[in-house]
């Protein structure tokens, strides 16, 4: 790379994690104050993403005290034998290859779900 032409300078990749349960603080909203305290908490609300995936076992993704999903919603889930879907998480599906593990590799899908999605945690 450095003996290419116009080449200049180059910074060695690293990769961070994404720190997801910080995201509402930063947003600043907080639960059952402003705005938080006068919504209905997403209740009944079916959101469905398409990005790097979805980390299944995340603690953002617990289904405790979650209903069972609407019965008009059929989602399907992909994940292997060992992981299944739940009342928060009704479904995950790869559309990059047949038979491809919808799980998050990189983190980006997780982030971007639990923001819109995610539950309430202090954890993590």
């Amino acid at each position: 790379m450095e003996k290419k032409p116009g080449f200049v300078f180059a910074h060695k990749q690293r990769i961070l994690s994404l720190q997801t349960t910080h995201t509402p603080t930063f947003l600043g909203l907080h639960h059952n104050v402003g705005l938080c305290k006068h919504s209905n908490n997403g209740k009944g609300v079916v959101i469905e993403l398409i990005d790097s995936g979805i980390s299944p076992h995340h603690p953002l993704f617990s289904h405790v005290g979650i209903p069972t999903s609407p019965a008009k919603r059929k989602g399907v889930c992909e994940f292997n034998f060992t992981t299944k879907c739940n009342n928060k998480l009704i479904g995950a599906r790869s559309f990059l290859l047949a038979n491809a593990s919808p799980v998050d590799d990189i983190g980006h899908g997780t982030h971007t779900t639990s923001t819109a999605a995610g539950a309430f945690t202090n954890s993590v």
